[in-house]
């Protein structure tokens, strides 16, 4: 058949082309139909089965057409020789393989070979099968024949079948393939590795077996070939000898074929070899003072069992040969090694496998050699010539030793030094031979013999010779030799014209005899000098040489010149000394003079009478004189006689002002008068003169004095008339006639009319001033003294807080002014500190103007927390009264304030100004308690028990101390915690302790914020007593373990911890609070065995009675005793305690008494003080 196959090619813009070309179809030809090669061993061309390029089918015949023809190989296909092809796009040719090579037509030898693949036929282009095209198939058929040896045989027919116009037409080949196995198994060598011999210095070694593969499926067999023999197994054991073993793995499969690998095994003989040494080894010097040793000496049989490579010996130090402390055969010993007892050699065996053991010999060294010394010869030198004592033999030479070990022989030298200070005498040095157990060898003496060749002589003296200074020198001192040296050396000391040298020690020494001059004479002094030279080098018969000067030195001092006493004035003294003395008054004079020597004064001094009252030998008067006028005659004088004279004045003036004297509750009555005289009285009046207010004014030194009703001294009387009728002020001055100092003092005198004549109308200008002073909760305030602003018209207050000034004039002007700055402890604690700082805070406001009041406790017209610092110092006791503020300030009842939240807006009326009295007058006030915003103050004498209990709950505060022995002089940290420290917000109290055993150091914060300088006065601590005063912002809540503070304490004895300290009233109370305003009481739980104390009193102050609570730790009758603040025992009382705390009553009617009351409770072994207040 002929098919025509027409293309056409078309591009983007429609233009196309059209070509054809015609294809036949051919029949196919069976007899160009090649069949494949035989794989036979015989043709050399069988097929390995190791080959991986063969695919097998499911009976491991291969395939003659691999899968993918790329990769794999077939054992051969049909071939068709078609002259028609050969494009040499076809495969091998016969098996297929992915060669990309032309299939070769065995026919004619050209490429054009199609491959007849087993199954229908399909086109090699279009991989469309044939059966139509061509009508034919290609088939085979495998049959494996028997197995001879190695070789598998299969033998393949093939055949191929064409169906032609109803007919079959086919043709077929035999094709012979081999399989054989040549190659051998493959396995993992195992790793070379080593081993240790045994006791028998062999080795028996588990060889590890392999795991060989055969790429062709046979059975394989192993076997090890070792030194020793051959093991048919697959690992096991072998027998192997020292040192290195090859051992080679052999394993075959069924076919014979063989791989091999060698294993080095290294059996090692890792067992250290046995060393046997002496244990001591004795080694004797000889004449050249080195041996040397062999390896043999010391060893005493060494062995290995696998056999010794080596024996070799080192020393472990050496001063002998440096070498030896190396590995070698011999080692030396010298003289230097003599009697070491610390000498040691190491001996070490070294086997054949390279281990090594060692031991160590202990080296004694002798030198039996003995020694022989010779001395160094006697010798003589000057004391000029040099020697080092500490090298004598530098100068004078050592002895010789002669000995094989000289080096190493102990030669001791004693020197004995006979030499004087100046050189002269004998050195003895013995030398002393001794063997090392220090027995003497031999010893010599060398003598050393000193002298002076050339002594000192009296000729070689240069005597001082005589010197006048004429007023160049002021004083003997400046006639010492030294001074007269600095003139010229000739005059001052003897001069050594030879022989002061090293061999001589001359010294001098001189005495003065002074002829002092008397004044008037030409010199001030005359020194005659003696010299005396000695030699304390020289001596004959024990006494020491010396010289003296032929004639004494003779110095002479001149001085002619006077001191000049400098200018000095009268003098006035004042005192105001009610004794009419001077006081102690001092007049110093002074006087220059050429020489800076001290001068010679006297004074005397005369009264106004020229009586002589005082005389002194110094240039300073001291002492007290009466009042007049006094003249001192002074001189002065220096040494050498000369003078200068002086008269100089002073008086004495009191200027004490005169003391006026006033009488008191005086009464005048007026008279009537004619003052316009006509013989009617129209008036009444009555003349008082000073004299008559006088009581007794005078002048301490009976100076003249005036008096007078006024600074004026020419007033001296005042006229009263019915306008001055009642209390009038007057002043009586007196005056100091010859100073002008005055004085006065003020006197009320009553004006009354007394008299039938009704010119007066009777008292009808009196009227009375009251008034009534309490606190903002209407108590009264006891103890406030009011005064009117006039001299003596003053009122106290009593327990119902009024005042009262009866019969007083109208038209009088008036200031009221109330002060009361006692007891400022009195209604303050800790908790007005806690209020106030929550209204600083803003938490919880003060709610009233006198409360913000009392808060302002340093006056500034504002609350802070300075007044919180000065409130608290208050309570520690740090302040005994308010630096800028009184105790009690008292305002004006009727005031009202502008703002209640601001007191200070307005001027606050704290005094009350009256102009003109006209008519009677109640005036109250509002008293202030600085520091008390709770109002806990005790305002009066009259306040009830029953409201002082109320302030208290009953409640306590403990504060725990755990026991602990602390010993003398230690310095320990005392722990304060608490038991129930719940929602606490503040405490104060007095900290007691025996100063005498108790030294308080510091105090330290905890749990609570505690600041020492802020919550402690520690000033008292010497005295046995601190205060504290503690608060926080907000109640605390602080479980029992926790430690709150603590105290750093030195104790002068051993004592318990529970002992040291007690918590008490004594000084500030002791209480707490709860929350912000429950008062509670505080005590310490001590733990102590002797512990006595005082808890509180309640209520305390206390007027009826009070019950005060104490504890104490044993069943004893105990005694309590009550003293008053002058220390005096007011009452005694015993009862029997019981261990733990418990109350003793005590009724007002017992104490004789008011104030403060100091409590005593005294046990057999302890005492327990206290203080509280008994109000009237």
């Amino acid at each position: 058949n002929i098919i025509t196959r027409t293309y056409k090619a078309v591009d983007e813009f429609g233009n196309e082309d059209v070509c054809s070309h015609q294809i036949m179809l051919e029949r196919l030809k069976l007899n160009d139909i090649i069949f494949p090669d035989q794989r036979t061993v015989a043709a050399g061309d069988p097929i390995r089965c190791s080959d991986d390029r063969y695919e097998y089918d499911q009976n491991g015949f291969p395939l003659p057409w691999p899968m993918d023809p790329t990769t794999g190989s077939g054992s051969g296909v049909p071939i068709l020789c078609d002259p028609f092809t050969g494009s040499g796009t076809g495969m091998g040719p016969i098996t297929g393989s992915g060669t990309g090579i032309t299939i070769i037509c065995p026919l004619t030898g050209s490429g054009n070979g199609v491959p007849l693949i087993p199954g229908p036929f399909t086109g090699v282009d279009t991989n469309i099968p044939t059966q139509v095209g061509c009508s034919a198939v290609v088939l085979y058929t495998d049959l494996e024949l028997p197995q001879i040896g190695c070789v598998r045989k299969i033998m393949r027919t093939w055949e191929v079948r064409e169906w032609w116009c109803n007919g079959e037409n086919s043709r077929g080949g035999i094709q012979m393939i081999e399989i054989i196995d040549d190659q051998a198994p493959e396995f993992v060598c195992p790793s070379d590795f080593t081993v240790t011999t045994n006791d028998d210095c062999a080795a028996s070694v588990e060889m590890p077996p392999v795991s060989p593969v055969d790429d062709c499926g046979n059975g394989f067999s192993v076997k090890i070939d070792y030194p020793l023999g051959l093991l048919q197994e697959n690992g096991g054991p072998v027998e192997l000898q020292t040192g290195n073993n090859i051992v080679e793995y052999i394993v075959a499969d069924d076919c014979y074929n063989t791989s091999s690998c060698t294993v080095n095994v290294m059996v090692r003989d890792r067992t250290e070899p046995v060393t046997i040494c002496d244990q001591d080894v004795d080694v004797n010097l000889g004449f050249g003072g080195m041996n040397e040793v062999f390896k043999e000496t010391f060893d005493e049989g060494s062995w290995d069992e696998c056999g010794l490579d080596r024996i070799e010996i080192r020393r472990m130090d050496t001063l002998c040969v440096a070498s030896d402390t190396l590995w070698g055969d011999s080692v030396y010993f010298c003289c230097s090694d003599v009697d070491r007892t610390d000498l040691m050699v190491v001996l070490r065996a070294v086997d054949l496998g390279g281990n090594t053991n060692q031991c160590m010999i202990r080296v004694h060294v002798h030198d039996k050699i003995p020694p022989s010394m010779t001395c160094p010869t006697d010798m003589t030198l000057d004391c000029r010539e040099a020697y080092d004592l500490q090298n004598l033999g530098v100068s004078f030479g050592n002895p010789v030793v002669n000995d094989n070990c000289a080096d190493t022989q102990l030669v001791e030298e004693v020197t004995s030094d006979d030499v004087n200070q100046c050189g002269i005498g004998e050195i003895t040095r013995e030398f002393v031979l001794r063997d090392p157990s220090g027995n003497i060898y031999q010893s010599c003496i060398q003598h050393i013999m000193i002298g002076n060749e050339t002594p000192f002589v009296g000729a070689n003296i240069q005597w001082p010779i005589n010197y006048s200074i004429d007023n160049g020198a002021c004083d003997l001192s400046d006639l010492r030799p030294e001074a007269l040296n600095a003139i010229n050396p000739i005059f001052g000391f003897p001069i050594y014209t030879a022989g002061d040298d090293e061999c001589s020690l001359l010294g001098y020494d001189y005495q003065d005899e002074v002829f002092e001059a008397s004044p008037g004479g030409t010199e001030c002094a005359i020194i005659e000098r003696t010299w005396t030279v000695i030699n304390w080098c020289s001596q004959v018969n024990g006494i020491f040489e010396k010289w003296e000067i032929p004639t004494p030195q003779i110095i002479e001092l001149i001085n002619t010149a006077a001191p000049v006493m400098d200018v000095a004035g009268d003098l006035e003294f004042e005192s105001g000394n009610i004794n009419c003395d001077s006081g102690d008054i001092m007049i110093e004079r002074s006087a220059t003079d050429d020489c800076n020597n001290p001068l010679i004064w006297t004074y005397t001094v005369r009264d106004g009478d020229n009586n002589i009252v005082a005389v002194g030998d110094t240039n300073i008067i001291e002492g007290v004189y009466l009042i007049g006028t006094y003249s001192i005659e002074w001189s002065v004088t220096d040494g050498c006689g000369n003078s200068d004279f002086d008269t100089q004045n002073f008086e004495v003036i009191n200027t004490k002002t005169p003391s006026p004297v006033c009488l008191n509750g005086l009464v005048a009555y007026v008279e009537p008068t004619d003052t316009d005289n006509d013989n009617i009285d129209d008036s009444e009046t009555i003349a008082l003169n000073a004299s008559f207010f006088d009581g007794g004014s005078f002048h301490t030194c009976n100076n003249p004095i005036t008096l007078s009703l006024s600074s004026d001294t020419l007033i001296k009387t005042l006229i009263f008339d019915c306008d001055d009728l009642g209390l009038n002020s007057i002043e009586l001055w007196v005056t100091d006639r010859i100073t002008g100092a005055q004085d006065f003092c003020a006197v009320m005198v009553d004006i009354q009319d007394i008299n039938t004549v009704n010119i007066c109308s009777q008292n009808s200008n009196l009227v009375d001033i009251s008034g009534q002073v309490y606190t903002e909760k209407y108590e009264e305030v006891e103890g406030v003294m009011v005064q009117l602003g006039v001299q003596d018209l003053e009122d106290m207050t009593g327990s119902d807080g009024v005042y009262a000034f009866d019969n007083m004039p109208l038209g009088g002007s008036y200031t009221l002014e109330l002060a009361k700055n006692t007891d400022p402890l009195n209604g303050i604690s800790t908790l007005d500190l806690i209020m106030i700082q929550r209204h600083v805070l803003g938490y919880d406001r003060l709610d009233s103007p006198y409360k913000l009041i009392a808060a302002d406790v340093n006056h500034n017209d504002e609350v802070s927390t300075i007044d919180m610092i000065e409130l608290r110092k208050m309570i520690l006791g740090v302040y005994d009264e308010f630096p800028n503020n009184t105790s009690w300030r008292f305002v004006d009842a009727a005031h009202h304030f502008i703002d209640s939240q601001d007191p200070w807006l307005g001027v606050i009326p704290e005094t009350y100004i009256i102009n003109q009295l006209s008519s009677d007058m109640d005036i109250d006030f509002i008293g202030i308690k600085t520091g008390d915003v709770n109002g806990s103050v005790i305002a009066h004498s009259e306040f009830k028990d029953d409201d002082i209990q109320s302030r208290n709950s009953g409640q306590q505060l403990t504060f725990n101390i755990q026991p602990q022995m602390i010993a003398e002089n230690e310095v320990s940290i005392i722990q304060v915690s608490s038991q129930n420290y719940n929602n606490i917000s503040g405490w104060q109290g007095t900290i007691e302790f025996d100063s005498d055993d108790v030294e308080i150091l510091d105090v330290r914060p905890g749990a609570l914020d505690i600041d020492v300088d802020l919550n402690f006065n520690l000033a008292h601590k010497d005295s046995g007593w601190i205060t504290t005063s503690f608060h926080n912002k907000e109640p605390q809540i602080i479980d029992e373990d926790e430690v709150l503070f603590e105290f750093v304490v030195r104790t002068n004895r051993t004592l318990n911890s529970a002992e040291l300290i007690s918590f008490t009233s004594s000084v500030i109370a002791s209480e707490s609070y709860e929350g912000t305003n429950n008062i509670m009481g505080l005590h310490l739980e001590n733990k102590g065995p002797h512990n006595v104390q005082i808890i509180s009193a309640r209520p305390n102050p206390w007027v009826e009675s009070t019950e005060i609570e104490f504890r104490t730790t044993g069943t004893e009758i105990v005694e309590w005793q009550f003293y008053d603040v002058n220390g005096r025992l007011i009452y005694t009382d015993n009862m029997k305690s019981l261990p733990g705390i418990q109350t003793y009553k005590v009724e007002r009617e017992n104490l004789n008494t008011s104030g403060v009351v100091y409590v005593r409770l005294i046990t057999s072994n302890a005492t327990a003080d206290y203080k509280m207040v008994l109000l009237d």
